[in-house]
């Protein structure tokens, strides 16, 4: 049995999301209520663009809690949004028999890093969701490849 789970780094993550969206907030204020300091003001404003820019930033890479564990008959996939307002629990289990391929996408100078899962049933072939694998390290995602690999 072997698990991948990034709980920590998420924790730091929404941690960093609420001092950003709160720092902003602040700054808006200040922006706001400040008496006529022009110079200050600009400050302000540089300070509360470069938040903007980083808050937009995370958003883009989708950045998500990530939990895989194989024990040997199923694989089990939870996932949800680091973002702690915008989260959306998900999980989805399958056969390790079921697995058709996979393939992890890298983009964005390799900051943003995405699988894709196929996966077959009496149906036919189906695509599981686009899953964000930005939290995990460079090591995690290699020992999630040998997990895959070991089923293909």
């Amino acid at each position: 049995m072997f698990t991948i789970d990034n709980k920590f780094k998420t924790a730091r993550i929404k941690i960093f999301y609420i001092i950003i969206l709160t720092s902003m907030f602040a700054f808006g204020i200040y922006l706001i209520f400040e008496p006529n300091k022009m110079m200050v003001k600009y400050v302000v404003a540089g300070i509360l663009a470069c938040l903007t820019i980083a808050y937009l930033l995370m958003l883009f890479l989708r950045l998500n809690y990530f939990f895989i564990q194989d024990n040997g008959d199923f694989i089990l996939v939870r996932f949800y949004s680091a973002h702690p307002f915008l989260r959306k629990y998900k999980a989805f289990k399958f056969p390790v028999s079921a697995l058709k391929s996979y393939q992890i996408k890298k983009s964005f100078f390799n900051l943003k890093k995405e699988i894709s899962i196929k996966a077959q049933n009496h149906k036919g072939e189906f695509l599981f969701p686009t899953l964000s694998l930005s939290l995990l390290s460079d090591f995690e995602i290699e020992e999630l490849k040998k997990i895959l690999d070991k089923y293909l």
